[in-house]
């Protein structure tokens, strides 16, 4: 009998243990859960982040000189000025 209530006592012990494993594992498990949330929002911010700075790059980037050029020729415009001056023209 006495070897029996050993094995029923240490049977409640690892239980016990084990319970407090459980609730050990499964607060790990929602603090986890929380993090992962968290850092996929972040991520999520990080990506438009770096879209934002990609695009600012691109536009303030140096433009090559053919570009530069090829713009000046696209943009130009044509014109012409003609002038008149009205008076007496004198002879020299």
């Amino acid at each position: 009998m006495l070897a029996a209530e050993t094995e029923k006592r240490l049977t409640k012990e690892q239980l016990e243990s084990m319970k407090g494993e459980v609730q050990t594992v499964r607060a790990e498990k929602a603090e986890l859960q929380q993090q992962a949330a968290k850092l996929a929002d972040n991520v999520g911010t990080l990506a438009d982040k770096s879209e934002k700075l990609t695009q600012e790059i691109r536009e303030n980037r140096m433009s090559a000189p053919n570009t530069i050029f090829q713009e000046f020729n696209s943009n130009r415009l044509d014109t012409v000025f003609q002038a008149g001056r009205s008076g007496l023209s004198a002879s020299v």
